[in-house]
């Protein structure tokens, strides 16, 4: 059995209702011996997946804003991905049962379709600088690919 984690804000929260509840909930899936999948898709906040931040920041060569770790219920090992905000979004690979191969999720496509489904672009203010700042150069890729997007209705 997996359980997929999409980390949110409140749980990389200090305190009794954000990340501490968050990790006895990591620790009751480790008991169940159940397979975790969790994506941290938030810049800010305290490090609160399985796999170490010093290993990511390694396995990355410095700090990282995005990440994936994968932790397999068998052995407790634990497998990190990190992505750059310039990239597309990877492929992860969710462990099933011992002896079935994963299940392999393009991340950038249903990114995509939540996106252009959902109301994003009417609700959000790109115009608004993020929090926590982007660096120089991400903002300068962020500014670039919004001076090419077509306004919505709500816009024009």
């Amino acid at each position: 059995m997996t359980a997929i984690e999409l980390l949110s804000p409140s749980n990389k929260a200090l305190g009794d209702a954000g990340r501490k509840a968050y990790r006895k909930k990591q620790r009751k899936l480790e008991a169940a011996r159940v397979n975790v999948v969790e994506f941290d898709f938030l810049r800010g906040g305290t490090h609160t997946t399985a796999v170490p931040r010093p290993r990511l920041e390694e396995l990355a060569g410095g700090d990282f804003p995005y990440h994936v770790c994968v932790t397999l219920a068998k052995g407790r090992r634990y497998f990190g991905n990190v992505f750059p905000l310039r990239r597309p979004l990877p492929e992860v690979g969710v462990p099933l049962d011992p002896g079935v191969p994963p299940v392999t999720i393009a991340l950038q496509p249903l990114l995509d379709r939540a996106y252009d489904a959902g109301r994003y672009a009417d609700l959000v203010d790109y115009a608004q600088p993020c929090t926590p700042p982007l660096s120089p150069a991400d903002l300068a890729w962020a500014n670039d690919i919004l001076s090419k997007r077509t306004p919505t209705p709500a816009e024009s």
